[in-house]
């Protein structure tokens, strides 16, 4: 007994200055329920010794019960449970009897901790673990709801946002019986409110009375007479007021009649004047005008004939040389070139003449890159031409020819976009005729795989020729 007594001295020597207890929270500080969530885990910022937790469950000793028999540290429940049980000491077996060690208790108490709240841009606070409840329960980085309005922050916004909050209850600045009221809804309550000071309904007749809305209707009934003299007297003063503008109405609607008949003989002065001028300037302009137009005509009519008889005879010149112009027969391949900038001047290309066959009609394909008729703007538009030569009135003209148009894939090499042409021949009037309609013959999205260096790559074949009067119609087929 004497050797325990001797432990327990040397180790009070041993152990350093008790230090002060945690500083008592002041009244109303403390939460009424604990802060920290059930099984939370502290954030030490140092390791503590191993001696700080149970022996039995590893828990932190914030209640340690040392034993008499080996000196060992557990949690007061643990304590507890095992006296219950009549257990022997789980460290040495001997008969257990325990009491608080509270200077453990101080010493775990001392340790430093980390807030709870210490997130990335939270609360940095350092401190004992003594203290720790004290420091969450207020906290300004621990998350925060207003119950009014749900707005989330921190607890450190509350007073700010209380000042703004449209639904927080504030009183009512008259101090009505209703109490307090949403702030969003205060400026609607004052409208209605009864212990709010409103002017009196004649104000604008001269009652300076200012009373609550609620004495309103006592006021009317004791002021009837006085409103009364106050509604007579203010009438007597609208009316005089309004005399006095009609008569300077009158006065200033006189004397502008009388500027009104000066300035209308002046202006009729001015007119006959301006007439006069005007009359014998317009003669001469007249004259002057008739003149350079006999003079201007002259020349434009010499000009025209001279003009009308060149264009004769190139007329006949560009005839021969489309006579003499040598023809190929199907299948003959052409390319257009300038593609962009027929497709964005709106022109048609022309290619060279061809004969549908040895000794046949001759004819020409046109390509309009930007379409036209339904296709415009949104079609390469396709159309073929009969054209007269020197053997046209030798060629029976009461057949069926049959062409077929194809356009180079030029991504793949292929011939693709059939066009067929089907068209009873009749001999044409003029040099050049369209033979078929307007055909909307490759879409604008499709043009990138048919135009390659601004050149787009036709074949044209004649599929067959054949007699037939029974149809002057043309039907084009696509396949």
């Amino acid at each position: 007994m004497e050797e325990k007594c001797v432990d327990e001295d040397a180790q009070n020597m041993s152990s350093p200055p008790p230090q002060p207890s945690p500083p008592t929270p002041r009244a109303g500080v403390a939460p009424l329920q604990d802060p920290l969530p059930p099984g939370y885990e502290y954030d030490f910022v140092t390791k503590p010794p191993d001696h700080f937790f149970c022996a039995v469950s590893m828990e932190l000793l914030l209640d340690p019960q040392q034993t008499e028999c080996c000196g060992h540290h557990f949690a007061s429940a643990i304590a507890e449970r095992l006296k219950r049980e009549k257990s022997p000491c789980p460290m040495c077996k001997e008969p257990l009897t325990t009491h608080p060690d509270k200077f453990h208790r101080r010493s775990v108490n001392e340790t430093e901790v980390r807030c709870l709240y210490r997130a990335p841009g939270g609360c940095q606070w350092v401190g004992q673990l003594g203290n720790l409840r004290y420091h969450v329960a207020g906290c300004p980085k621990q998350p925060w709801t207003c119950v009014y309005c749900n707005h989330t922050g921190y607890k450190e916004e509350e007073g700010e946002h209380n000042e703004t909050c449209d639904q927080l209850p504030v009183p009512c600045p008259n101090g009505c019986e209703v109490g307090a009221v949403p702030r969003c809804q205060l400026d609607q309550h004052r409208l209605v409110c009864l212990s709010e000071e409103v002017a009196c309904e004649y104000a604008a007749l001269g009652c300076t009375k200012r009373l609550r809305r609620r004495d309103v209707g006592g006021h009317m009934e004791e002021g009837k007479m006085e409103h009364l003299v106050n509604m007579c007297a203010a009438n007597l003063t609208l009316t005089r007021q309004l005399k006095e503008k009609l008569d300077e109405k009158d006065a200033e609607i006189v004397q502008l009649q009388s500027q009104l008949a000066a300035m209308e003989g002046e202006l009729k002065r001015s007119i006959g004047s301006l007439r006069e001028s005007t009359s014998s300037k317009l003669a001469e302009v007249e004259q002057k005008l008739a003149s350079e137009v006999k003079v201007h005509v002259s020349r434009t009519e010499n000009s025209l004939t001279g003009s009308v008889g060149t264009l004769r005879s190139s007329l006949l010149d560009l005839q021969r040389q489309l006579d003499a112009t040598p023809c190929t027969i199907p299948p003959v391949e052409f390319v257009v070139t300038n593609f962009e900038a027929l497709k964005n001047h709106q022109l048609e290309w022309r290619s060279p003449p061809f004969h549908t066959h040895q000794g046949g009609y001759k004819m020409c394909l046109g390509i309009s890159p930007y379409g036209v008729l339904r296709g415009y703007g949104t079609h390469v538009s396709l159309r073929l031409y009969k054209m007269l030569d020197s053997h046209s009135d030798q060629l029976p003209w009461d057949v069926r020819t049959r062409l077929c148009v194809h356009a180079q894939n030029q991504s793949t090499g292929t011939w693709e976009h059939e066009y067929v042409n089907e068209s009873v021949r009749s001999k044409p009037e003029e040099s050049c005729v369209g033979s078929s309609a307007e055909y909307n013959y490759i879409r604008h999205a499709e043009l990138k795989h048919y135009v390659r260096n601004n050149q787009m790559k036709i074949r044209v074949t004649t599929l067959d020729i054949s007699p037939d009067i029974s149809s002057t119609s043309t039907t084009p087929h696509r396949r």
